[in-house]
């Protein structure tokens, strides 16, 4: 069916396949992103309002929680008298989630989505058809920024989905063209030297003008490109989210000859920040941005959990939403002249890279992807997960049990981690009684200097 559909899809200009709203989206952050500070507030402000009024009348927690604390809508009309809302965190979420869910909510087109899970508790929520045009309408602005086109080649290294297929452990299939993004998609469930050759020959076949994915599969792409003296990849830039670049940014623009242009989001895409051509992340439209520790706002020079409202997911709005990010804000100016505000710094999404049997790294956001997909549903009575490679045979699962977890969810654990990583993997459970207290952990934790083999 794919390719079939590819077919009478592929002679299609990438510009006309992305649809109406997000061009309208896009032209409009064309604009909005050369606002002074002061004119961009007040266009936020304008949607801010909108969405109370929207959450006030539709939606029945915020409905309640507003009577509750003697609120009304008029009384949020500017970005400070936000504070003036409780803090949503995931648990909150998980707890609420059909008093969230707005009354009108079909007429927004709204689609389900999930976390990663990278705490081994994944949230669900809604998605308004007209927020994921703006998130990627966002996206595409800063593909503009590194001089790449609506209709410009695309190479993508991220985790194909649990499709039907899929085998994970051969890395096949190793790639195939999205008929619908335009993009050549690499199949990164596990990396070593022998998968990474054909892939290598095919990036190089399709000259690709922009390079996205994990900084760390890029990374491990960019080091065997390097270890083996590899030529004729030119793309224009490199563009990483999902997880922290780090030290990761030298070896990749080294081996790519090219910036990397880095992204900050999330799953429910509340707010984002993008990376421009002088290196300042710019904070997007579609969001309110906010730092916060113990419960008060923190000056430009102290770190904070990041906050955020999305201004354009009317199903389910998620106001001031705890991402369980750490970061810290900047007041400065960029050189680039763009009025957005900067994030200055960015902490979180640290995961260590797990070793399979036969010497394929899986990264630790597609160890998450994986996990999400293939064992979260089968688990629906485990509450933690924690993930500890002790050796390059043997794998610790430290996990918090619900009431109601039968052998059979421990089973498919055993089976979903071996079908990953090879059948003679040793896996061992450690029993925890709660969660750790600590805001943001790692999903995956590894003893082994992981390298590619």
């Amino acid at each position: 069916m794919q390719r079939v559909s590819g077919f009478f899809l592929a002679p299609i200009p990438r510009s006309l396949m992305l649809g109406s709203g997000f061009c309208t989206f896009l032209n409009e952050l064309r604009r909005t992103q050369w606002y002074e500070p002061q004119k961009l507030k007040r266009y936020q402000e304008s949607r801010l309002r909108a969405l109370i009024k929207h959450a006030y009348q539709n939606v029945s927690y915020y409905n309640k929680m507003f009577k509750e604390r003697k609120i009304e809508p008029d009384d949020i009309k500017t970005i400070e008298d936000l504070r003036r809302i409780p803090i949503l965190d995931k648990d909150d979420v998980r707890k609420h989630f059909e008093e969230l869910i707005a009354l009108n909510a079909k007429d927004y087109k709204y689609g389900a989505g999930s976390t990663s899970g990278s705490t081994g508790k994944p949230v669900a929520f809604c998605l308004d058809q007209q927020n994921r045009e703006m998130e990627y309408a966002s996206k595409w602005r800063q593909r503009e920024w590194a001089q790449v086109g609506l209709n410009d080649r695309i190479a993508t290294y991220r985790a194909f989905r649990a499709l039907r297929g899929t085998n994970y452990q051969s890395g096949k299939p190793r790639w195939k063209f999205n008929a619908l993004s335009k993009e050549l998609e690499f199949n990164i469930f596990g990396l070593n030297k022998a998968m990474l050759k054909p892939q290598v020959k095919k990036l190089r076949e399709f000259c690709p003008k922009l390079i996205e994915g994990y900084p760390s599969t890029i990374e491990l792409l960019a080091k065997y490109v390097l270890d083996q003296n590899i030529k004729g990849i030119s793309p224009v830039a490199i563009q990483t989210s999902s997880e922290s670049l780090s030290t990761r940014r030298a070896v990749i623009e080294e081996a790519f000859h090219c910036k990397v242009y880095d992204r900050y989001g999330h799953s429910e895409y509340v707010v984002s920040a993008s990376e421009c051509p002088e290196g300042s992340y710019h904070v997007g439209e579609s969001g309110i941005m906010e730092f916060i520790k113990d419960g008060e706002q923190v000056s430009h020079e102290e770190v904070g959990e990041i906050v955020g409202t999305g201004l354009y997911n009317y199903s389910m709005p998620l106001i001031r939403y705890r991402t369980t990010d750490l970061g810290r804000y900047s007041k400065e100016t960029c050189r680039c002249k763009r009025g957005l505000p900067i994030v200055q710094s960015l902490e979180g999404r640290v995961s260590d890279s797990i070793l399979a049997i036969d010497g394929r790294v899986i990264t630790g956001n597609v160890f998450e992807n994986y996990w999400k997909n293939v064992i979260n549903p089968l688990t629906p009575n485990l509450d933690y997960v924690h993930v500890v490679q002790r050796s390059d045979q043997r794998l610790l699962i430290r996990l918090v049990k619900k009431e109601g977890f039968s052998n059979e969810e421990l089973l498919a654990v055993v089976n979903g981690l071996k079908a990953l990583l090879g059948s003679e993997i040793q896996i061992e459970f450690e029993e925890l009684d709660s969660a750790p207290i600590q805001r943001k952990w790692r999903f995956t934790e590894s003893e082994l200097n992981v390298g590619l083999i």
